[in-house]
């Protein structure tokens, strides 16, 4: 219940479906399995034979399907989010070890900074807005007076090729759900995603 009274997270968040695929609706279910068989077992204490039992049990099995269906029916078949966990082990795999990630886009840095952190397991920083080049240049700097070795990434080969030859690590399209704050999702919308990097030469 706590998860559903202060969930801390939006709607239409992945994580909000991860939370609800693995906490909340598994406990729903419980709780309206352990309903029905509760009621079944006193219409049979009650007196009825063993054909109102059964009917009481279609209809409390219909009662729990139903609104399933309806729910989940436009999307219950779709494919979402396939491919996500394949691009990013494909992008840590072509960084690899002793790296240091500088992302110069917002997006970018949105949906990959902790995946680069916590899959990846390299240290990784976005640019602040105002950041010009020579920002970029000094922090690549710094990182190789760490000794480590910097890769600069963006959405767009442009936002990288001033710091070395752009190569495009992820190029992904999928679908995922259509994202709604005060209802359930009526269908798939289309996911691109598309991350450059380039590795400065040592200054």
């Amino acid at each position: 219940m706590t998860t559903l009274a202060r969930p801390a997270i939006t709607p239409d968040h992945p994580w909000a479906s991860r939370r609800l695929i693995g906490l909340v609706i598994p406990g729903l279910l419980l709780f309206a399995v352990w309903g029905t068989a509760w009621a079944v077992r006193r219409v049979r204490r009650v007196g009825y034979g063993p054909a109102v039992t059964r009917w009481s049990a279609a209809a409390a099995i219909v009662l729990l399907a139903v609104p399933v269906l309806l729910t989940s029916g436009p999307y219950l078949f779709a494919r979402t989010d396939q491919g996500e966990v394949a691009a990013v082990r494909g992008l840590c795999d072509r960084l690899g070890e002793g790296r240091s990630v500088v992302v110069v886009d917002r997006a970018t840095a949105d949906r990959y900074l902790p995946a680069l952190r916590g899959m990846c397991g390299l240290p990784a920083a976005r640019t602040v807005p105002a950041a010009t080049p020579a920002d970029v240049r000094r922090v690549i700097g710094k990182v190789y007076a760490a000794g480590r070795r910097p890769v600069v990434m963006g959405a767009q080969p442009g936002q990288v090729a001033a710091y070395g030859p752009a190569a495009q690590a992820v190029k992904l399209r999928t679908r995922q759900d259509e994202r709604t704050l005060t209802e359930p999702p009526g269908s798939t919308w289309g996911l691109s995603s598309d991350v450059w990097i380039s590795e400065p030469p040592a200054p």
